[in-house]
């Protein structure tokens, strides 16, 4: 049996408001069944819908329209008769989205990480989202390149560690946190100005569990513009940008930026 495999991808800003989606396959005649996977991007939530070449009309195109109830993704076909779902696929989000290959010119759903955080926090650094080769190795700041680690290291007088959970912990020592404005958005390759169709993670609730933290530092210039649109700032907070420590950054030298992470120290 011949199969036909067409992907669409739901946006996070489509799929709740009733749009319509097209599935266009074409010469039917060449294959005897269509599987259709649906990816929802806001959190890589999938599923698979199977056609028998007969039952498609000649007009070489389908349709289908979602909504969103109880944080899951309902599809609904424009056709006489919907198939049944055959494959639902949303076991592990932070896997699927990790192992998503961009091809070339295409942007691709990303999902941030959880905070490193814990009920001593009184400091937050804050990024945009991570790069993909923070996403590949389930790393903050994972990229070989990036300043970041070696920052913070140095400004807290310890060796650099290789191993991520040491580093992790370092920063849990000296009550620092460590998370990303966004929970989701969609972009090609790692830099801030390709992130499309954003959506900043729930602030509200964080700083709920975590109410000791006094002091925010954005780690970009964009970090701190997409916290300001979509979050704002709290009173009982104070806030401060620091230069990026990401390689791209090739304004300022390893040195110029230390300088500038210093400021962190004052609020040890």
């Amino acid at each position: 049996m011949i199969s036909k495999l067409i992907q669409r991808n739901i946006p996070f800003k489509r799929e709740n408001i009733k749009d319509r989606f097209r599935v266009q396959y074409n010469d039917k005649m060449t294959f005897d069944k269509l599987e259709v996977k649906v990816v929802r991007l806001a959190n890589g939530e999938q599923q698979t819908f199977e056609f028998a070449a007969s039952s498609l009309p000649n007009t070489n195109s389908i349709y289908f329209s979602t909504t969103v109830v109880n944080d899951k993704l309902c599809v609904t076909w424009n056709t006489t008769q919907p198939p049944a779902v055959v494959k639902n696929d949303s076991s592990n989000t932070s896997q699927l989205l990790k192992k998503t290959v961009s091809p070339a010119g295409k942007a691709i759903g990303k999902k941030a990480f959880a905070p490193i955080a814990n009920e001593d926090s009184k400091i937050l650094i804050l990024g945009t989202m991570p790069g993909e080769r923070s996403l590949a190795l389930q790393q903050y700041y994972g990229h070989a390149g990036n300043h970041f680690w070696k920052i913070m290291s140095s400004l807290l007088g310890k060796p650099f560690r290789k191993k991520y959970e040491d580093r992790k912990n370092l920063l849990l020592d000296k009550k620092i946190a460590l998370w990303d404005v966004l929970e989701y958005c969609e972009s090609k390759g790692s830099a801030d100005s390709a992130i499309a169709n954003e959506k900043a993670n729930d602030f509200n609730s964080f700083y709920i569990k975590y109410p000791k933290i006094k002091h925010v530092f954005f780690s970009s210039k964009k970090a701190e513009e997409f916290y300001l649109k979509y979050v704002g700032k709290k009173e009982t907070i104070d806030y401060a940008a620091l230069p990026s420590p990401s390689s791209a950054n090739t304004w300022k030298t390893f040195e110029d930026k230390l300088q500038d992470w210093r400021l962190i120290l004052k609020h040890l």
